[in-house]
């Protein structure tokens, strides 16, 4: 929703309000990217040979490492090795944007809407 300076500035005074931005170039990324994971074969052993036939000779022995699992999964827990890492500021910040999860139909209209009415 497009909104008057006026109008955001008020809104964005509420402590309960988070401000998110976007542009055109990553809406273009997020379209391409869902096209994409749309082509891609359903079968998983289609989608393994597919990994195979795409990689260079020297790595297809680590295929398995390209897996949607095996990338889903963290490494064992190493004494002396593992660390916490200390976020400063608000933690919504870090909050993904909305539009990773909306369909590739509801992007290409927010794309067209956005270039109609900017």
């Amino acid at each position: 929703m497009l909104l008057k300076a006026r109008n955001f500035l008020q809104g964005a005074k509420h402590r309960d309000v988070i401000i998110r931005y976007t542009s055109l170039y990553k809406i273009d990324q997020l379209i391409e990217d869902k096209k994409a994971q749309d082509a891609l074969p359903n079968n998983k052993e289609e989608l393994r040979q597919l990994v195979y036939k795409k990689l260079l000779q020297p790595y297809q022995e680590y295929a398995g490492c390209f897996s949607k699992a095996t990338s889903n999964t963290l490494p064992p827990h190493r004494k002396g090795v593992d660390h916490d890492i200390i976020l400063k500021g608000n933690s919504r910040d870090l909050a993904p944007s909305p539009l990773y999860n909306i369909s590739l139909e509801q992007l290409e209209l927010v794309k067209v809407y956005l270039q109609k009415h900017l």
